[in-house]
């Protein structure tokens, strides 16, 4: 995947905000809290909690790019880890909310993400390689915020003879080719998201409503 990064102004934030429960980034639902707990269970410091949970939520939740784009559930944490799929953005919020819910800072970010990897249904569908507001998570550790993808399952890559993307919580994990253009655009997720306008785009790529 190559990398057209979004260029936007980060807006200054305490680390505080990103402890904080969301309208997506529902951290203080009582199963997200569970699952996060249960994921961390015997595991201390912020670093091994972080892995584990990318694992938890990267294997244990399937990606699943065929959504509704329009429904706001799609984006919701809680809603992803009901279904026990989601894409991209869903499962960036749910990692999010699951370090938020154990006191790991987390937020979102995104960027636009040439895939030439896409199956051919996906393809059709698109109408493009290009996956509009691809979007990893960042977690805050010793001091550092460092950026993983939890997208892509196990069993996905497996069939498709790839190797997992792994995270060791020290080096940033999203992609194995460098973003080409443009600066990361991290989005503060204390803010409503995703926007109208922004489900809209998601919408119109994935062809489930005419651009």
């Amino acid at each position: 995947m190559a990398w057209k990064l979004k260029q936007t102004r980060m807006v200054p934030a305490t680390n505080q905000e990103f402890l904080r429960p969301t309208a997506f980034v529902d951290s203080g639902d009582g199963s997200v809290r569970d699952s996060a707990r249960t994921a961390v269970a015997g595991i201390s410091g912020d670093m091994a909690r972080a892995i584990a949970l990318y694992k938890a939520v990267r294997d244990d939740i399937w990606y699943d790019p065929y959504v509704d784009y329009t429904d706001p559930s799609t984006f919701r944490a809680s809603a992803v880890l009901a279904a026990g799929r989601g894409f991209c953005v869903g499962k960036s919020a749910l990692l999010a909310a699951c370090a938020r819910a154990v006191g790991v800072p987390a937020r979102l970010g995104f960027a636009d993400v040439r895939n030439h990897l896409t199956s051919k249904r996906l393809r059709a569908l698109t109408r493009s390689d290009i996956f509009v507001w691809h979007s990893y998570t960042e977690l805050l550790i010793d001091g550092r915020w460092v950026k993983c993808t939890p997208a892509f399952d196990r069993a996905l890559c497996e069939r498709a003879n790839l190797a997992p993307l792994d995270f060791d919580g020290v080096n940033c994990s999203t992609h194995s080719i460098r973003p080409v253009a443009g600066t990361w655009n991290i989005c503060v997720t204390a803010a409503p998201l995703p926007t109208s306008p922004t489900r809209r785009s998601w919408a119109i790529s994935a062809g489930t409503i005419p651009g």
